[in-house]
């Protein structure tokens, strides 16, 4: 079976590019016209989606040759012998600071993006979504500023440093606690009142992009980081699953919205699943962090 489908995803490589543009040039068509309930809609979309796993089936060959010609260029064993490429591949926990940063802008960003979308389409939920990235912005940012309070103590106060990592992770947890509050309220109402994100085009793409991508990375940083024993690393991991959640219940109503209009009880039931999922998940996480840096800062106490 798996042989049958690997065969019927492996076209040639024109006949790939012929249905790349093909499928881009009927989905404008479609946005364009707002023929999104037409027949036509329905080949459009099965096409997509079809070309989409064929071009995922061969992106890791892509992948290989670009590394191949890319690993041979003077430029690029200039950078990977660089003293600051050095450090980023050998030393994780410096690795883990950086991507703390670029979450941040990336989060900052993104709401950025929300904010502007629900300014040109008027959307009060678009404009709630942004806020709650533009929290999680100033709780990364909030991280960061305890992370560098951490590195003026001496690396002999190896305690007090941890100390000051756990203040950053237990203060976190009080902030994720409001925020899954306010998440809480916007999840009722979203679903009491069949209130949900239409998203107008494109943008359900671009956003269906971001949440796969921020739920894997998400998944991905907290195996990797969770032996690092920092505790502002850990705290990062874990707004950037809070994050990866909210985007994929935003997707999640977007996609029934766009797709199942009319399936009034079904959208109530699904939203009310994964609204009340994500929240619990979201509350767990602010609990557990909360308890275990009191735990451990009282440890610290006595050691101190």
């Amino acid at each position: 079976m798996a042989g049958f489908f690997r065969k019927l995803l492996s076209v040639p490589k024109w006949i790939l590019i012929l249905l790349t543009i093909t499928t881009v040039v009927s989905l404008c068509y479609i946005f364009i016209n707002r023929l999104d309930k037409a027949p036509l809609a329905v080949v459009a979309y099965g096409l997509s989606a079809y070309t989409f796993v064929a071009i995922c089936m061969v992106v890791p060959a892509i992948v290989r040759k670009i590394k191949v010609v890319v690993g041979n260029s003077q430029k690029v064993t200039f950078v990977r012998n660089h003293a600051i490429t050095q450090r980023l591949v050998n030393d994780k926990l410096y690795r883990g600071r950086v991507v703390l940063y670029k979450g941040m802008i990336t989060s900052m960003l993104f709401a950025a993006f929300k904010m502007v979308i629900a300014i040109i389409y008027r959307s009060v939920w678009f404009g709630a979504v942004s806020v709650y990235y533009l929290a999680l912005t100033g709780i990364r940012y909030l991280l960061v500023s305890y992370m560098k309070k951490a590195d003026m103590v001496s690396e002999e106060l190896s305690a007090e440093k941890y100390m000051v990592e756990n203040r950053g992770y237990r203060m976190c947890g009080y902030l994720m606690f409001f925020l899954h509050i306010a998440m809480s309220g916007m999840t009722v109402q979203m679903v009491l009142h069949d209130k949900g994100y239409s998203y107008p085009g494109y943008i359900i793409y671009v956003s269906a992009m971001y949440a796969f991508y921020a739920f894997t990375m998400s998944i991905i940083n907290i195996v990797k980081y969770r032996k690092l024993n920092s505790p502002v690393i850990s705290a990062a991991k874990i707004i950037g699953l809070a994050s990866a959640l909210m985007s994929i219940l935003a997707l999640q109503t977007a996609m029934l919205a766009q797709f199942g209009a009319e399936k009034h009880e079904f959208i109530r039931l699904m939203n009310s699943i994964t609204g009340g999922v994500v929240c619990m998940a979201i509350f767990v996480m602010a609990i557990i962090m909360i308890c275990k840096s009191g735990k451990q800062i009282k440890k610290q106490k006595m050691l101190l």
